[in-house]
């Protein structure tokens, strides 16, 4: 997601141009996260013209592209291990 991103948000919630020394500060901090087990999510957005809507085929592909980091977020999940069977599993995961 970082490669995507053109800018980020400053603590101030300020939209700033993201440059190469501070994404490689941010990438730094997400292989930090990843290299103690946390599993990594970039919040990012993108800004519509209000007056004109959603670009045509929004919906169906939105842009991935020109995006404003919000925040990188570290998630510590729990090691689980994976079923064997559809039978081990609870019964709201198992497939109808």
């Amino acid at each position: 997601m970082l490669e995507r991103c053109t800018g980020y948000l400053d603590g101030a919630g300020a939209a700033v141009a993201l440059d190469e020394l501070m994404r490689a500060e941010l990438d730094a901090v997400i292989t930090g996260m990843a290299s103690r087990g946390l599993r990594t999510l970039c919040l990012a957005l993108r800004q519509l013209p209000r007056e004109r809507g959603l670009p045509d085929g929004y919906l169906e592909a939105a842009p991935d592209d020109d995006l404003t980091l919000c925040a990188i977020v570290g998630i510590k999940a729990r090691l689980r291990a994976a079923p064997d069977t559809p039978a081990d599993m609870p019964a709201h995961c198992v497939p109808q």
